[in-house]
């Protein structure tokens, strides 16, 4: 950007936005966003610009594209809200051609785990659990998963592709007790609200190269139930393919094609369901559970 301005460029499953602006304190929350996405080169599919504005006297954060304005808030903790759904609404409108599942999404040994289950299910406990166990985080929000891909391994011919959405962990007080880490007092404080905390998953990820994207070895549908044992329970294809169409955010816009890629994917991948009462337990189990079952498909 030209005139002493800044341009932030992130790129998310290959679709690339760009966010612009002079102002240094809204550069510093352009920064904060979507960080595991950032990338130095590219062409953006579309600019986003962040700005102030002067309404009555009253100084205003402002996002707009293309000389339209999408939101105005008077404080950085909305603004920061307001700009980081919208890049996320656009991102996974330009990622039309996979498939997006509610989901979190980890790494670990080389293969990746997607961790599926509607709002309250035990997603996020889960990733933040596994990342202190060495896993690699690649989304706590949406999975993507591209079908068909090509390896030089002769086992993994056809397989299907876990890709990150390096969206921030939405990381809520009571997950925050149960799994301290630095990370939360770190982030800057239009990040951090009093029941809950936006982390990079940068910040929580423990390995030392995080993975863009990795085959999809195992799929966990998650039930999170207070007091309850630790079940895990093995799903046939069938059974995970219905719980996948259930999970999945783009069924409609991709038609039947999107249900035959769905049951593909659960003909091709180990699932199970998990229900557990103790987060810290399960991420422990689960931990050696995906290590082992990972490292055999080697």
């Amino acid at each position: 950007m030209r005139d002493g301005g800044w341009l932030n460029l992130y790129s998310i499953g290959g679709y690339v936005l760009s966010v612009e602006g002079h102002d240094p304190e809204l550069h510093q929350l352009a920064n904060a966003i979507y960080s595991g996405a950032r990338v130095d080169s590219g062409t953006a599919d579309i600019t986003f610009r962040l700005s102030r504005v002067n309404e009555d006297g009253l100084e205003l954060y402002c996002l707009s594209a293309a000389d339209v304005e999408i939101c105005r808030q008077r404080t950085l903790g909305d603004f920061f809200l307001d700009v980081e759904w919208t890049l996320t609404q656009q991102a996974m409108s330009g990622c039309c051609g996979l498939i997006q599942v509610h989901a979190g999404a980890v790494a670990i040994n080389g293969g990746g785990v997607l961790i599926c289950g509607p709002p309250g299910s035990g997603k996020t406990s889960l990733v933040v659990g596994l990342a202190g166990h060495g896993a690699s985080v690649l989304s706590d929000e949406v999975g993507l998963l591209k079908t068909g891909v090509s390896t030089p391994h002769p086992r993994l011919v056809g397989t299907t592709e876990l890709i990150a959405f390096p969206r921030d962990l939405i990381v809520h007080r009571r997950t925050q007790q149960l799994f301290p880490r630095a990370a939360y007092g770190q982030e800057p404080s239009f990040k951090r609200f009093p029941d809950r905390c936006h982390v990079s998953f940068d910040r929580l990820s423990q390995a030392p190269e995080l993975a863009a994207a990795v085959p999809l070895r195992q799929m966990l549908f998650t039930s999170f139930q207070p007091g309850c044992e630790l079940a895990l329970a093995r799903l046939g294809p069938a059974a995970a393919a219905r719980r996948l169409l259930l999970d999945t955010y783009n069924l409609e816009s991709m038609g039947e094609e999107c249900t035959e890629l769905v049951a593909g994917v659960a003909e091709s991948c180990p699932a199970w369901s998990i229900r557990y009462g103790d987060a810290v337990q399960a991420s422990s189990l689960v931990a050696t559970f995906i290590g082992v079952a990972n490292t055999s498909k080697e």
